[in-house]
């Protein structure tokens, strides 16, 4: 087979194309579709008195530690118990009728991502003043370890738990390694 036959990847000879030569390729996008598909196996809590229990099983926890590696504010309305997300928007103006603030946040222990889905109350007046005091700090929230706790918040409407949030160190690995699907095992870092 001459050069000018190798160069197309197809003798002429046998009518043959080269698979070596035409190496097949998937489009990031189609990569990305399938990816995003994907359940990041976050074990979502519930804030509740005196702890958290987690969503779909029977196991209560009174505290947790980890580096919080995801925050997602958002607008979130209820109907028949169904959430409904906007994106967040900067301005109260901007939020329509019957949403409200709302975060996501999602902190690493061990090798397991562990999600709480925080009221306004929480994120008001816990979350944020938390972030601004790691922020004063030059701390970043993914670079330390922070213990979140369960306390009980009232006022003339009532009385309800609200998530805490509180510096106690650095963490020990700071790999970005992604977390992998751990099932049935509780962390280190749970109370």
């Amino acid at each position: 087979m001459s050069n000018e036959e190798n160069k197309k990847g197809k003798s002429k000879e046998t009518g043959i194309t080269k698979f070596e030569s035409k190496i097949p390729s998937i489009s990031t996008d189609k990569l990305d579709a399938v990816i995003d598909l994907s359940d990041d196996q976050t074990s979502w809590l519930k804030i509740i008195e005196g702890g958290f229990k987690v969503i779909n099983q029977d196991k209560f926890v009174k505290g947790f530690t980890g580096r919080i590696v995801s925050v997602e504010p958002h607008l979130m309305k209820f109907e028949n118990n169904t959430p409904h997300k906007l994106p967040h928007v900067a301005d109260d103006l901007d939020i329509p009728e019957g949403y409200e603030r709302r975060c996501d946040v999602k902190l690493l222990m061990d090798d397991q991502l562990i999600g709480l889905s925080l009221a306004p109350s929480s994120m008001k007046y816990y979350l944020s003043p938390y972030l601004k005091f790691l922020r004063n700090k030059d701390l970043r929230p993914e670079e330390v370890l922070t213990k979140v706790t369960s306390k009980q918040a009232s006022n003339d409407k009532g009385t309800w738990s609200v998530a805490a949030f509180e510096l106690v160190g650095e963490p020990q690995d700071t790999s970005p390694e992604p977390p992998q699907a751990v099932s049935g095992r509780i962390p280190k870092g749970w109370e």
